[in-house]
């Protein structure tokens, strides 16, 4: 009796205690209360964001590889912020690292190049860019395993005549015309034999059918990475390049590279070892 006396004495304190009791009841609800007010704020923030823009650089024509960028390729390309940051990458380190090229930053670009064909109104990474040009030489090797690539010293004269005919991968005769002097022997009025030295001009073939593996225009472009990016671009954005004289010009090689294998090396080398060498191209007509 005195145990339940005891129960229903406790149970009687408790309830005539309404401190207590509301206390109990008031921690949940300033819990929910906390949790509302942090979920609006997370709501606010995230519209905040989408409300917000950020300006980033696109690339107007785009870009062929090694091109030099000037400011009158970009243009202005405002974004939602929330888009923005989806194009950042976290480090190792845990510090965040954004990808694309802020507007206000755009200067950093001028003077750079382009590390690979970008196309038209791309938005622009910052590793898009290189300070120096981009070697070709690995790209062209792999197409020529175990050749090297060696610019041939052609003529000029042949140059301008065959510059809107050649393209990387066209076919050339490469002729050595050069001079070299000679002892013959010669009778006099007398019938004495004398020697006689004389310069005789000669004409060798030095490569049949070689292809050519590249060429570089008059500021060394690869006319490759030209091409590659042209072979990119719609019907209609090729069209307009064709009529373009900038475009004509950047195509219009200034040097052809061959890829050559170490005995065609040599031989080429011992031409250019000779007196008043001159190396003249022609193009090899196709055969029934």
């Amino acid at each position: 009796m005195k145990l339940k006396d005891r129960a229903e004495k406790k149970k009687l304190k408790g309830s005539l205690n309404p401190v207590v009791n509301q206390n109990k009841k008031f921690v949940p609800a300033v819990l929910m209360i906390v949790l509302a007010c942090v979920l609006i704020l997370a709501v606010m923030n995230i519209a905040k964001k989408a409300e917000e823009t950020v300006s980033v650089v696109m690339l107007k024509d785009g870009a062929y590889k090694n091109q030099l960028i000037s400011e009158d390729m970009l243009i202005e390309y405002p974004m939602q912020r929330l888009e923005f940051e989806k194009y950042s990458v976290v480090q190792n380190n845990g510090v965040k690292e954004m990808r694309l090229v802020p507007w206000n930053e755009r200067k950093m670009l001028l003077g750079a190049y382009a590390a690979m064909n970008i196309k038209a109104e791309f938005l622009v990474e910052w590793g898009n860019f290189v300070i120096e040009r981009v070697d070709n030489s690995d790209t062209v090797l792999y197409s020529y395993p175990g050749k090297e690539i060696i610019k041939l010293d052609i003529a000029k004269s042949d140059m301008n005549a065959f510059k809107t005919f050649l393209k990387p991968g066209s076919k050339l005769n490469i002729d050595a015309i050069y001079s070299e002097e000679v002892e013959i022997e010669k009778e006099d009025a007398y019938g004495n034999l004398t020697k006689e030295t004389l310069e005789v001009y000669r004409r060798e073939r030095v490569f049949g059918n070689i292809e050519i593996a590249d060429m570089t225009n008059s500021s060394g472009q690869s006319v490759l990475d030209i091409y590659a990016d042209y072979n990119e671009r719609t019907i209609q954005q090729q069209a307009i390049l064709d009529a373009s004289s900038s475009f004509q010009n950047s195509v219009t090689p200034s040097d052809l590279l061959v890829a050559l294998t170490p005995e065609e090396k040599d031989i080429y080398y011992k031409f250019c070892a000779k007196n008043n060498i001159e190396f003249r191209m022609s193009l090899p007509q196709a055969t029934n």
